[in-house]
């Protein structure tokens, strides 16, 4: 493990703005990962880490504090981002961090004639598996409104086509690695969510 972490806050604050919303996207993710960790330890028996998972938990509530663009915000995402790295190393693995809604951005990366950066195909996936799960919707659809990730998306619609395919995909990623998208053909209902829910409808074009 490192020594220590510098964060440039004034390189951080002069970033493109989609970057901000990447990394608020990736943070989000936590919340789906730690689930999806839950359905594995239940279904597969794999280990699970209390304290790995609190503290991945944690960091995004650290930062629902104050999700503003702002110093005191760039200080919140890179030491919650870097406290969900420890997490990581104190179970050996990445399911703090992971899940799902990362298969689903590593299936995008492969098919889509233009992927987008990480965290915001991670974040849009990130709402959508929580809805498969039950779990946490609410909190992650009132972050990215309160920091402006979904105006983001709005502006630059997904395909609607290439998420299904993507999603299709996304079990095959990494093989033996258990999720919600393991548990049951999830298309349907992806494909329900994407044309009805309104947080996400007008995220998507045909």
């Amino acid at each position: 493990m490192p020594f220590g972490v510098i964060i440039d806050t004034d390189v951080c604050l002069a970033a493109p703005e989609q970057l901000w919303f990447s990394g608020v996207g990736d943070l989000a993710a936590k919340l789906t990962a730690v689930q999806d960790w839950k359905l594995a330890f239940h279904a597969t028996n794999e280990p699970f880490n209390d304290f790995a998972a609190l503290l991945s938990d944690a960091t995004v509530s650290q930062f629902m504090s104050r999700p503003v663009k702002d110093l005191e915000g760039i200080r919140l995402l890179g030491t919650s981002l870097m406290l969900n790295g420890i997490a990581m190393e104190v179970c050996n693995s990445s399911r703090p961090a992971s899940g799902s809604e990362h298969l689903i951005s590593h299936a995008l990366d492969r098919i889509s004639a233009r992927p987008r950066i990480h965290g915001l195909q991670v974040g849009v996936a990130t709402y959508i598996i929580s809805k498969l799960q039950g779990h946490n919707s609410d909190i992650i659809s009132q972050l990215f409104e309160e920091c402006g990730f979904w105006d983001a998306i709005k502006s630059d619609p997904f395909s609607r086509s290439e998420w299904l395919e993507a999603v299709r995909l996304a079990p095959s990623i990494k093989k033996g690695f258990y999720t919600v998208l393991s548990s049951r053909d999830c298309v349907e209902e992806i494909h329900s969510i994407l044309d009805d829910d309104s947080v996400v409808a007008s995220c998507f074009v045909a």
